[in-house]
């Protein structure tokens, strides 16, 4: 049996603001932690205007203030914009402030357009690869001050959960490579055939300590409903749309009008890829049979759910039933 937990965007619905979708988060947060989900997570994306969540490190301590048990994190922090350094004194402060409940996700992805990296990085950063700021984060993370000249403050013997975020072989590798737990981003890449080599990778490349064993957990996005036309109708975006820069960046987006102004802005050769979204629509037992479809044959601890949508009784529903299928019922999240 899987845990269960969340990972929230902060959708800003129609005609509503952000300070609205804060709200619903703060809300969707406190239903799970009062239903026993394990984790809620908060994205980061850059300059969408449907999306409130660009500051995880900002919704975190606020979340981890109005809940009282759940472990709240980022789904995840995009490292490439920020120095580890300071990376890990953020989340060094927050698990001090709340030993046990803090989660660092890292992601590899933008998170947003050109123009917003530019604006993160400054327009004549190269960037520091992002496998060597990997490897400095866990560096100051883990090293105490006998160890390491430079720490990141406050230390703490507790620090921040560290998982790595993507939907490749490549990216599970380097989590196995560097002990750290794995979270496959299904509602991003679809592919059963990609998942099932990420899960076998990352398994036979985990190079943890000897009191550590590999965590897969798989990210998927979902929407129940009572049936399975009108969970169809409540996804907002059936496609994705990938865009593939001949320099080797992608960016996955919901609209081909937002995927054909990124390559734009990017002044290079570029193509758009087009396919059916990565959601799990239908009715509870439509959506129960995928599961086990996508769960079959991988041990996997826990799934993290995704609702793309940003009417909140419908998202909570969605969640609410799922907590019910006999796929969870019998781990404890506490």
């Amino acid at each position: 049996m899987m845990r269960i937990s969340i990972l929230d965007q902060s959708p800003i619905a129609e005609q509503e603001t952000a300070i609205h979708a804060f709200q619903k988060t703060v809300q969707l947060a406190q239903f799970a932690d009062e239903e026993n989900f394990h984790r809620f997570w908060v994205s980061e994306h850059h300059n969408f205007k449907e999306l409130a969540g660009s500051a995880p490190e900002a919704i975190i301590p606020y979340l981890l203030a109005k809940t009282n048990r759940i472990r709240i994190g980022s789904g995840g922090v995009m490292l490439q914009h920020y120095p580890a350094f300071k990376v890990a004194e953020v989340f060094n402060v927050l698990a001090s402030l709340e030993p046990n409940r803090v989660d660092l996700g890292i992601g590899k992805a933008p998170g947003g357009t050109n123009k917003s990296t530019e604006a993160l990085q400054g327009t004549g950063s190269d960037g520091e690869a992002f496998e060597s700021k990997l490897a400095d984060l866990l560096h100051f993370l883990r090293h105490t001050e006998e160890e390491a000249e430079l720490v990141a403050r406050p230390f703490t013997e507790q620090p921040a959960d560290v998982f790595l975020l993507g939907g490749s072989s490549k990216s599970a590798e380097l989590a196995a490579i560097h002990g750290i737990t794995y979270v496959f981003a299904s509602f991003i890449n679809s592919n059963l055939n990609d998942l099932r080599t990420a899960f076998e990778v990352y398994n036979q490349s985990f190079q943890g300590s000897q009191n550590q064993k590999p965590q897969f957990i798989v990210a998927v996005g979902i929407i129940v409903a009572d049936t399975d036309e009108e969970a169809r109708a409540l996804n907002k975006y059936p496609y994705s749309f990938k865009v593939h820069v001949d320099d080797g960046r992608t960016l996955n987006v919901t609209t081909y009008e937002r995927a054909a102004a990124f390559g734009e802005s990017t002044g290079k050769s570029y193509w758009v890829e087009k396919k059916e979204s990565g959601v799990i629509t239908g009715s509870i037992q439509t959506v129960e049979a995928r599961l086990e479809e996508l769960t079959n044959g991988l041990d996997i601890d826990e799934l993290i759910v995704h609702v793309p949508i940003p009417q909140f009784e419908e998202k909570r529903q969605t969640l609410y039933q799922l907590k019910q299928l006999s796929l969870f019922q019998q781990v404890s999240n506490v």
